[in-house]
């Protein structure tokens, strides 16, 4: 009876709290178990922030791009990617071909990008010694006509 009168308000398109209203006191529980299976009205349901990125990001889920292709594309974060396709089915593994490819793409992009950081440091490296080194060529006079001095004492 309980039952069929929750059902019969949800139907008429009635939220939670109203049927409560309508019935009387009861658990949440209580009414949980009276609504089972009967879905909620359409204008009780809040939408997400994110819904338009959920769906992209099943749509690629299923495409075959993994996690992290998937968040670096929609802006979101890996953690949200996994609890929005979880329940999608796992891509097939990539084959060794395609993962040495990958990893050798990424080793290109890495050295790309830190040859240049190395180049400037060695630079600055470079002019800093030579600045507090100072001129060689004085230097080098020096150390030849003490060792002149040195074989001409023996």
């Amino acid at each position: 009876m309980l039952r069929e009168r929750a059902v019969g308000l949800r139907r008429e398109g009635k939220s939670r709290r109203e049927i409560k209203e309508i019935l009387g006191p009861m658990s949440n529980s209580t009414l949980d178990h009276a609504l089972q299976g009967v879905p909620p009205p359409d204008w009780t349901r809040r939408p997400n922030a994110k819904d338009d990125a959920r769906a992209t990001a099943r749509e690629l889920r299923v495409q075959g791009h993994d996690y992290e292709e998937i968040a670096k594309h929609l802006g979101v974060s890996k953690s949200s990617v996994s609890v929005w396709v979880r329940d999608l089915p796992v891509p097939p593994r990539l084959s060794y071909e395609e993962n040495r490819r990958r990893s050798a793409e990424g080793v290109r992009r890495y050295w790309a990008a830190e040859r240049q950081v190395r180049r400037t440091q060695r630079a600055s490296e470079v002019a800093a010694a030579a600045a507090e080194i100072g001129d060689l060529r004085g230097h080098e006079t020096q150390i030849h006509s003490e060792r002149r001095k040195d074989r001409l004492r023996q």
